[in-house]
């Protein structure tokens, strides 16, 4: 049962739509999104709940995973959303539990596990008839924060001069 005050929604939902209206997972905008609805619960988590469609799946009858890590991330968003946060991931973790079929409701959950502001550690789960099949955590900053990190010059060097190591150093994946 979700249980939260209307103040805290209208909240949450003045944070989402002024920094994410045209998300695909929570923006209501898309005619083509999937239109996730995120309720806040007293804890602050939040959840929300989705119908699964084969145009989600992977192998058969088995949602893709990058859906799964879609989801997951967007839960622990919202959640951050919810205190107010805008952040975005600086790194994510999943675990692959049990296959979530593509027939059928899915539950998405989230919530803030550690706050050292700017920096928050944001966990999540997905679950299926009451079963978790999927969980990520991840590490978010926030935006503000991000938009001002150093980022290479064209020629792979950071503004210190010091050469970028590692795939992007070229601007190419998968080059060195």
């Amino acid at each position: 049962m979700i249980t939260t005050s209307t103040t805290d929604q209208m909240c949450y939902e003045e944070v989402r739509q002024s920094e994410h209206p045209t998300c695909f997972v929570c923006g209501n905008g898309l005619h083509d999104g999937l239109g996730v609805r995120f309720r806040v619960r007293e804890s602050g988590a939040v959840e929300g709940t989705l119908e699964c469609h084969r145009y989600f799946e992977g192998y058969p009858e088995v949602m893709h995973g990058g859906v799964i890590c879609m989801l997951l991330d967007a839960g622990m968003t919202n959640c951050l959303f919810s205190s107010g946060i805008v952040a975005v991931t600086g790194d994510m973790n999943i675990r692959f539990l049990k296959p979530i079929e593509t027939h059928g409701m899915l539950t998405v959950r989230a919530g803030i596990e550690t706050s050292q502001d700017p920096l928050y550690k944001v966990s999540s789960e997905i679950l299926q008839d009451g079963i978790v099949k999927a969980k990520g955590s991840a590490r978010f900053v926030k935006r503000s924060v991000a938009n001002q990190l150093v980022k290479p010059r064209a020629n792979g060097r950071l503004p210190n001069g010091r050469l970028l190591n590692g795939p992007r150093a070229n601007g190419q994946l998968g080059e060195r």
